[in-house]
């Protein structure tokens, strides 16, 4: 997102890396678990913008790496329930690029990225 690196589930964001925070996509009841944590915030990619469902995770925790990876378990484990997204064009011509440039990118890599599972 905005240069950064996300991870994606059936083409929904459920984690990724905003300039020096990590985040998560979380349901509402997690949010407020979440929030009861020193450091978490909505995550505001610009100024007063918060993005709807998406947290940040205190910075503090990257030193828990336990922790980090059970709320990033819980992101995923939501956003997978989320309706699955279509791929963009810019998604399809990637794969396209792939195809030509990387050898043995085949039906295997495809089907993954059809299901929903970027890498």
């Amino acid at each position: 997102m905005f240069g950064n690196i996300s991870a994606f589930v059936n083409g929904n964001m459920f984690f990724g890396v905003f300039g020096n925070d990590l985040f998560v996509r979380l349901s509402s009841k997690d949010q407020l678990e979440l929030f009861k944590n020193k450091g978490s915030s909505m995550l505001e990619p610009m100024k007063g913008k918060p993005m709807k469902d998406y947290v940040v995770l205190p910075k503090t925790w990257r030193a828990k790496p336990e922790t980090l990876r059970s709320w990033i378990s819980k992101s995923l484990e939501w956003s997978s329930k989320l309706p699955p997204k279509k791929a963009k064009n810019s998604q399809v011509l990637q794969i396209a690029f792939l195809r030509v440039i990387v050898p043995g990118f085949g039906s295997d890599s495809d089907s993954q990225v059809r299901k929903g599972i970027e890498v």
